[in-house]
């Protein structure tokens, strides 16, 4: 099967976008799409001419997160093959999150609409955030689907939103509505458009005309002291204890159970 992310340059190359093309499917990403998602990281970073990259989607959701089908194919992987479930879950989560803790160049992401899930801990992990209009949230439904958070959103929604906060979106399971990111400073910038072409092309013009103002060095030194050696480390810490908490779910066989129920339709989604 085809990966749904694709990237191309512009900007004579100084800016990478990531675009997420699944609208029918509301952008849900296969395991598949995530990994690729951290190789194209993985290109943008070592690419000396890139300054900028860019994480964009498409349709009205920016992603509602994991296909539940590929969750189904693990379930009956791991339930013939149970050593395999550390693998399966930790693997993928451990990459993805250090490619992004890692990478070197200025990190966006222009939210279309809503994010849920291991995709809203990735939209969490970028630097700056941009929205297209009100209809953007982010949901981390972790306690609904019967396991614990990923993708680092332990520390991250902490650090971005505060403690109280944090608790409160991740025990209850309930939406961080645009209004909510712009007061804590997470999105700093609404649109308040309403065709999602236009928004992409909109921020890809507006960072192509602030580039030439940028010293390269400068741009590639702040992104540096921002985002600190500790912090990386705290992240990458984080994603470990994540797994390891999560494990013990994922082998009870509770979080396989509910997405199955998801996709027969027996468990409402909070989307």
């Amino acid at each position: 099967m085809d990966s749904k992310v694709s990237y191309r340059l512009e900007a004579d190359g100084r800016i990478f976008c990531i675009s997420i093309n699944d609208p029918k499917q509301l952008n849900s990403l296969s395991f598949q799409d995530f990994n690729r998602i951290g190789q194209l990281l993985e290109q943008a970073d070592s690419d000396e001419q890139v300054l900028v990259t860019v994480l964009q989607s498409t349709g009205r959701f920016f992603s509602a997160g994991g296909k539940v089908g590929d969750v189904r194919k693990m379930e009956l992987e791991v339930s013939e093959h149970p050593e395999r479930l550390l693998g399966r879950l930790a693997d993928p989560n451990v990459y993805l999150v250090n490619t992004f803790a890692k990478h070197r160049k200025l990190l966006m992401c222009c939210l279309n609409g809503p994010a849920v899930g291991m995709t809203a801990s990735l939209v969490m992990l970028c630097d700056v955030l941009y929205a297209k209009n009100d209809s953007v949230y982010l949901l981390f439904p972790f306690t609904s689907l019967g396991f614990v958070p990923e993708g680092g959103s332990s520390v991250t929604l902490p650090w971005k939103l505060g403690i109280n906060t944090a608790y409160e979106h991740l025990v209850f399971s309930t939406p961080i509505s645009l209004q909510e990111l712009m007061n804590t400073g997470t999105v700093t910038r609404n649109y308040t458009m309403q065709d999602t072409d236009q928004f992409n092309a909109r921020v890809i013009d507006d960072v192509k005309k602030a580039l030439p103002q940028m010293q390269v060095q400068s741009l590639l030194g702040i992104k540096k002291l921002l985002k600190s050696q500790k912090e990386q480390t705290w992240l990458l810490k984080a994603q470990a204890a994540e797994t390891n908490e999560t494990l013990p779910f994922w082998s009870s066989g509770e979080p396989f159970k509910r997405f199955r129920e998801l996709q027969m339709g027996s468990r409402r989604h909070k989307l």
